[in-house]
């Protein structure tokens, strides 16, 4: 009886010790897996963190990258800018430029036209209505004819004649040829004109060449 109870317990004692062996073994394994998983779960997040700084340090030089790019383009704009200004004001200063030696070329040959109109004027002024025959008058009215399409064609390029007779005389208009006393005036006033004056575009020509009246001393 005591040898059959003894065998038991030695039976049970040596299931003790397999099953805690097992369980020993068992949590060693588990420890082992915990382990590897943190260890992994470590790696994981070591990785993600230098994914993630690789990323922000992207990021800042696509950022910096951007801000210069920024500059660049305003630099660009700023030049594109002022090169259309010079080529706007180049090409305003060319038209200037132009129309200066237009203005020039347009005055200098009036200048040797006037004498042509002088002597227009002076023949006109020589028909005289007591001698008028009708082969006179004839010529006469073709003559005023084609000076007044003459006079048209200069109007047209900016030229025109100003009466001076009766007018206060104008150093800056009239060109005194002489000056005569006079009781009749009060002021320095154009009593006769010899050649006519002219404008260009509102600009004094030539002076016009008269006879000045002055107030008579007293």
């Amino acid at each position: 009886m005591n040898m059959a109870s003894s065998s038991e317990t030695e039976k049970k004692l040596d299931m003790n010790k397999k099953t805690k062996q097992y369980s020993d073994v068992k949590e060693e394994k588990m420890s082992k897996k915990k382990e590897q998983k943190d260890q992994k779960e470590q790696t994981e997040f070591k990785n993600s963190e230098n994914i993630t700084k690789e990323l922000e340090t992207k990021l800042e030089e696509l950022q910096k990258l951007s801000e210069e790019q920024k500059i660049q383009i305003a630099e660009l704009n700023d030049k594109y800018l002022r090169s259309l200004a010079d080529r706007d004001n180049l090409v305003k200063r060319t038209q200037k430029e132009k129309e200066a030696i237009s203005k020039y070329a347009l005055e200098t040959f009036m200048l040797d036209f006037l004498p042509v109109l002088d002597s227009l004027d002076k023949v006109e002024a020589s028909f005289t209505s007591d001698s008028e025959t009708s082969g006179s008058s004839s010529y006469k009215e073709g003559f005023s004819l084609v000076k007044q399409q003459i006079l048209k064609v200069l109007q047209k390029h900016g030229v025109e004649s100003f009466s001076s007779v009766g007018e206060k005389f104008d150093p800056n208009r009239h060109q005194a040829m002489s000056r005569v006393e006079s009781d009749e005036v009060e002021i320095e006033t154009v009593k006769e004109e010899y050649l006519k004056g002219y404008t260009i575009n509102g600009k004094l020509l030539r002076a016009s060449f008269v006879v000045v009246q002055v107030p008579k001393s007293k």
